[in-house]
C-alpha cells in the first residue's frame, strides 16, 4: 500500500522530468520529429535519454546533439531499454516516450500540473483523434486507440500504456520497473501498471493530454503486432495472477473480449456456409459481432464516413482473429 509518511514532491518548480525514449532501428525522420517536439516544450525537461536497443543504424548529428544516447550491445526488448534509461535518469519524474510519438508544447506543463497532486503516482496520456500518417490502416489504428482510451469512464487506471506515460521515479523502482521477461512491445507496460495499482498507487488517465502517433501501419505490421500481444497475454498470464485488475480501468472491454472469441466461430461458419445451419450461424455471429461493436463503428462513421467504416469492420475482424490465434500460440507456450 501507499506509504503515507513518504514526502511527495508537488511543487511544480521542483518537478524534474527525465524523458526516456527506447529506440530500435527507428524511422529517423519520425524520431527527429519526436525529439524536436520534446525540445520545443514550454516546460523544459531535465534531460532526454535515448536508449538504442541494438539497432543496426547510426544516428545523425542532429539526433546525437539533442539527447544522451545509451547503446545496448544487442536487442534486449523495450522493457529492458526503458529500465536502462530510467537507471541513468536524474529527474524525479520519468516520462517514457515512444520514438514514433510527438508531444505538444504544453504536454510537460500539464503533466507537472497533474503531479502537483500528491496522490498521483502516474499520468497516462492518450492518442489524439487524428494522425498525419495518411494511409488507411494508420488512420484506422489511431482512431481505434483514441476511442479505447477516450471511452474509459474511470478516472484512474489499473494498467498503463508506455507510448507516452509519466511515473514518479521512486515508485517506478519500488515495483521493479518494466518486467524484462517480456521481450516484445506487448504487455510489459500493462504489467507495470498492474504492479503500481496492486500497491495502491494511482495512475491518472489524463484525457486532456493528447499526443500524436506518427507510426505507419501496413496489414502485416498490424496483424503481427496483434498476434504477439495475444500470445504474450496468455504466455505470461502467470505474472498477472496475483495482481488486482478491474476491466473498467483498462482500455479493454467485455465487448472486445467477446469479439475476439467470436472471430474463429465466424470463420468456421463461413467455411461451412453451404450447409443450412452454418448459414444461419454466419448471420447470427456476424450480427452479434457488429452489435457489440456498434458504438465504435458509429464513432468511426462520424469522423471518416461510411466507406472507411465498412473497411474498418473487415480490419477489426482480422485484428480480433489475429489476437485469438495469438491466444492459442500463447497457450501452447504457457503449457510447456
Amino acid at each position: 500500500m501507499i506509504d503515507k509518511q513518504r514526502p511527495r514532491i508537488t511543487n511544480i518548480m521542483e518537478l524534474q522530468i527525465s524523458v526516456v525514449v527506447p529506440s530500435y532501428n527507428p524511422n529517423l525522420n519520425t524520431l527527429t520529429e519526436c525529439l524536436k517536439a520534446v525540445h520545443d516544450s514550454d516546460f523544459k525537461p531535465l534531460e532526454v535519454i535515448l536508449v538504442d536497443d541494438g539497432s543496426l543504424i547510426d544516428y545523425p548529428e542532429e539526433i546525437k546533439t539533442c539527447c544522451k544516447i545509451i547503446k545496448n550491445k544487442r536487442n534486449m526488448g523495450p522493457a529492458c531499454a526503458r529500465n536502462t534509461g530510467a537507471k541513468e535518469a536524474k529527474g524525479n519524474i520519468l516520462f517514457f516516450l515512444d520514438a514514433d510519438v510527438k508531444i505538444t508544447s504544453g504536454t510537460f506543463s500539464k503533466i507537472a500540473e497533474k503531479f502537483s497532486n500528491a496522490d498521483i503516482e502516474g499520468v497516462q496520456t492518450i492518442y489524439s483523434k487524428l494522425t498525419p500518417v495518411k494511409n488507411f490502416l494508420s488512420q484506422y489504428q489511431n482512431l481505434y486507440q483514441h476511442y479505447n482510451f477516450k471511452n474509459i469512464k474511470q478516472k484512474h487506471l489499473c494498467r498503463l500504456s508506455s507510448y507516452a506515460v509519466a511515473v514518479r521515479k521512486d515508485v517506478f523502482f519500488e515495483v521493479g520497473g518494466f518486467p524484462e521477461f517480456v521481450k516484445n512491445a506487448s504487455i510489459e507496460d500493462g504489467l507495470l501498471g498492474m504492479a503500481l495499482y496492486s500497491k495502491g498507487y494511482r495512475i491518472l488517465l489524463a484525457k486532456d493530454i493528447q499526443v500524436e502517433h506518427l507510426a505507419y501501419f501496413d496489414i502485416k505490421k498490424l496483424l503481427s503486432r496483434m498476434f504477439i500481444m495475444g500470445k504474450d497475454a496468455i504466455e505470461h498470464s502467470r505474472a498477472q495472477k496475483h495482481k488486482k485488475m478491474e476491466l473498467s480501468k483498462t482500455h479493454h472491454s467485455v465487448n472486445q473480449i467477446v469479439a475476439i472469441l467470436l472471430s474463429p466461430l465466424i470463420l468456421l461458419s463461413l467455411m461451412t456456409a453451404t450447409l443450412p445451419v452454418p448459414r444461419i450461424l454466419v448471420v447470427l455471429f456476424i450480427s452479434i459481432f457488429l452489435l457489440i461493436n456498434m458504438d465504435f463503428l458509429i464513432f468511426v462513421y462520424k469522423y471518416k464516413g461510411i466507406l472507411f467504416m465498412l473497411k474498418g469492420i473487415i480490419i477489426y475482424y482480422l485484428v480480433c482473429l489475429s489476437i485469438f490465434l495469438g491466444f492459442l500460440k500463447g497457450y501452447q507456450l504457457f503449457k510447456k
